[in-house]
């Protein structure tokens, strides 16, 4: 699955809040962001809480950027 396309669903899905609390979004996915295998709908549900809870924790007017990027693990497994 593509994560990137997946953050960018859920930011479509909760646009209308992010709007209500003039939230501005700012999306930096770098370009080597891997396809992985994962649970869709466990995926989409974590990204909904991550992204709404940050949205309803900062003040009306803020900015949430949202990354995302290939990296390694401490363990030095892929994440």
């Amino acid at each position: 699955m593509n994560v990137r396309e997946e953050i960018i669903h859920t930011l479509d899905l909760i646009s209308h809040h992010l709007r209500n609390r003039r939230i501005r979004v700012v999306r930096e996915f770098a370009p080597d962001v891997p396809m992985m295998h994962a649970d869709r709908e466990l995926l989409r549900q974590l990204f909904l809480n991550l992204l709404t809870n940050a949205s309803d924790a900062m003040p009306q007017d803020g900015t949430l950027t949202v990354r995302a990027a290939a990296g390694v693990l401490e363990s030095g497994a892929p994440g």
